[in-house]
């Protein structure tokens, strides 16, 4: 992928998850449990995949990783999803 990929797929995530979030925090207020339980699986998929995007398209840029995000213990991420993501070929 390239950065203009990565950057557009960020932004889509990004507004689904602050949908969903609005969604979740309503279903609670609610107290509609069902919903929660169908809403945060995938809120927390697309989290993930977006906090993925994210350190991809920071190291493709040239920052090093203490610059996209403070490291600790425990909250590593999966450096092989950020490695596919920074070596998919274009024309896939």
């Amino acid at each position: 992928m390239d950065t203009r990929e990565i950057k557009a797929e960020i932004k889509m995530l990004a507004s689904a998850l602050r949908a969903g979030k609005a969604e979740f925090k309503k279903a609670q207020r609610e107290g509609k449990w069902e919903e929660q339980w169908r809403i945060q699986p995938d809120c927390r998929k697309k989290s993930r995949r977006c906090r993925h995007l994210l350190i991809a398209y920071g190291l493709m840029r040239g920052l090093e990783y203490e610059r996209i995000e403070r490291p600790r213990e425990g909250n590593e991420p999966d450096w092989v999803a950020v490695e596919e993501i920074r070596h998919v070929p274009t024309t896939a």
